[in-house]
């Protein structure tokens, strides 16, 4: 490793070759315009190092979009996403806004390394994509947009049960990042941790942000469908049930979870304060508020439903 100055970690991400064909103005099927410039980081004592010879990073830096552009408050949205997933319940790596000689970048600490003190050691990942053996080298088959072999959260979900292992933590996962508006929630920002025992839990929440407040940097589509809708402002939290009963989880399992995913999540957004996210703007926290309301609402609503239609059955036996 060497040590990196704040030059040159800015050198780094504007140097990076797909800088202007993607945040400046490549068109793609992407939801947002373009992907972020990242470069891997190695924290030390001492500061900032690149890491080589073997040496692994810790750290992943994203350069910010211009401040002109829809993305401009892209990583401030992810820091505060990252913030909710964590006082909502969920495993998030800590994230921040840091400025290298100018150039204003998200930093995320790694969920799958270990840090100890002999040293930075792998924990063991995979993508979604990676998982469901798609080629992402065409960059669409990470989203479903119709046709065959795409990602689908069904069979993500099988990735776990064929394993033996619980689907209830990608429900979850699901559901918080539908909440919070993520529109870019592909098969490369879902991860799977495969424990020595041969079992798979969800990796940790990252790679999410706050999209719905600013409708002319998308379509308004999820990226990939639940129970068959792609429209984010038409996938009630019915909608989320029923995705999960086709996993399958059990119907009333599913709308517990649902329902519990974004009650927590309600009460995070209670419980944070703006002030600690200063570059998320009034209307972000707005379209995210009303969208939590409105499913945890619905939600409960189904919930009584249910109730009612359980309790109306007819005794047998």
């Amino acid at each position: 490793m060497r040590p990196a100055s704040e030059g040159d970690i800015r050198a780094l991400l504007t140097s990076s070759p797909d800088v202007k064909a993607d945040i400046y103005g490549r068109v793609s099927r992407t939801s947002l315009p373009g992907l972020q410039p990242k470069v891997g980081l190695t924290l030390t004592p001492a500061g900032w190092a690149l890491p080589g010879g073997g040496a692994l990073s810790t750290h992943i830096v994203k350069l910010g979009a211009g401040p002109d552009t829809v993305a401009a408050d892209v990583i401030d949205t992810e820091v505060a996403v990252l913030d909710l997933a964590r006082r909502a319940g969920f495993e998030a790596p800590r994230a921040w806004i840091e400025s290298f000689a100018g150039a204003r970048a998200i930093v995320v600490e790694r969920f799958d390394r270990k840090v100890a003190e002999e040293g930075v050691g792998r924990i063991h990942q995979e993508d979604g994509a990676q998982a469901l053996g798609l080629n992402t080298e065409d960059l669409d088959r990470k989203f479903q947009r119709g046709g065959r072999d795409l990602p689908s959260w069904r069979a993500l979900a099988a990735v776990l049960t064929d394993s033996f292992s619980e689907p209830d933590g990608l429900l979850r996962l699901v559901t918080f990042k539908h909440a919070v508006g993520d529109v870019d929630f592909h098969a490369k920002n879902v991860s799977f941790l495969r424990r020595p025992d041969g079992s798979i839990k969800v990796a940790p929440v990252y790679d999410s942000a706050m999209h719905m407040h600013e409708p002319s940097g998308h379509d308004g589509r999820s990226a990939i469908e639940i129970n068959g809708k792609s429209d984010m402002d038409a996938i009630a939290a019915a909608d989320l049930v029923a995705e999960a009963v086709s996993w399958p989880i059990p119907e009333r399992r599913a709308q517990r979870i649902v329902a519990q995913t974004l009650e927590r999540l309600v009460v995070a957004l209670d419980e944070i304060s703006p002030s600690d996210h200063p570059g998320v703007g009034d209307r972000a926290w707005r379209v995210v508020r009303d969208r939590a309301d409105r499913l945890s609402a619905e939600s409960l609503k189904t919930a009584k439903t249910m109730t009612k239609r359980n309790v109306s059955r007819p005794i047998r036996g």
